[in-house]
């Protein structure tokens, strides 16, 4: 080893043995009461929890709680009383700020019911603390057409939701009894789901299927090796290729995707990509 190198080496032994002094740890700051399957964040101070309904340890009205506001400021936490099951629910934010949770499970608890046709709403908290903030569900009366597990939500051009996708029924792994449809919040076409040949094809592998708004108004949908360009104003779906060598995306194949960020000639625009 000539000179050079030997520095070169010795500087570098240096400073991975001061990094490895350094070391890190985990810091546990609080405890959360319930399993944070779902957390979304709603202000500069406060993040919501969803669990699935069990017998977890955070109470509320005297059963147990599956929701629960966390204070970044203070880590401490405080529960929501939810009415349905939020198990693997989606969801997104209207353009007016309200947080909107779809779709969940069967519950395995009589504290809660069936959240399969769930609608879950949090509006702008005015408190910094989350004193008051509360979670509105009305399943009566304000519930999903039809029951989705494992559906996918985002917000569209219009500021509101669509939901995309999911499963009727508890079943194993795959997805044998699905809900091969489209549908919004607040509701369009007359509150009739959508028809989707695209999650038609996907299956058995579309669950929580990846959706992402495109700058055009358009969605980009990917569920299994299958991609589609989805113009929602006129309901019509463009095919693109498959992702290659078999790789299927979606759950119970489960990945995760994001979307870089898009700027012209680089998306989608009219009926063909650029």
């Amino acid at each position: 080893m000539n000179v050079k190198a030997l520095k070169s080496f010795v500087s570098l032994a240096s400073l991975v043995a001061s990094v490895s002094a350094a070391g890190w740890e985990f810091v546990e700051v609080g405890t959360s009461g319930i399993v944070a399957l779902e957390a979304i964040v709603v202000s500069p101070t406060l993040a919501i929890f969803f669990d699935r309904a069990s017998n977890d340890p955070l109470t509320i009205n005297n059963h147990p709680a599956w929701g629960a506001l966390w204070n970044f400021e203070t880590n401490t936490v405080s529960a929501l009383d939810l009415i349905t099951d939020s198990f693997c629910a989606s969801g997104g934010f209207l353009s007016n700020g309200t947080m909107v949770s779809v779709g969940g499970n069967i519950p395995a608890i009589t504290a809660a019911q069936d959240g399969r046709q769930g609608i879950r709403l949090f509006g702008p908290c005015t408190d910094a603390n989350g004193v008051g903030c509360t979670i509105f569900e009305d399943p009566q009366n304000l519930h999903l057409a039809e029951t989705r597990w494992y559906t996918s939500a985002i917000r569209i051009f219009d500021g509101s939701l669509m939901v995309v996708g999911g499963i009727h029924e508890d079943t194993p792994f795959y997805n044998t009894d699905p809900v091969n449809s489209i549908e919004f919040f607040p509701s369009k076409d007359g509150g009739v789901p959508r028809p989707s040949a695209f999650l038609e094809r996907s299956l058995p592998v579309n669950l929580f299927p990846r959706v992402f708004a495109l700058p055009d108004g358009t969605a980009l949908m990917i569920a299994a090796n299958q991609t589609i360009i989805y113009d929602i104003e006129k309901n019509i779906e463009t095919i693109l290729p498959d992702i290659p060598n078999g790789v299927k995306v979606t759950n119970p194949f489960d990945g995760t995707a994001t979307l870089l960020p898009l700027s012209p000639p680089h998306y989608h625009c009219g009926k063909r990509l650029l």
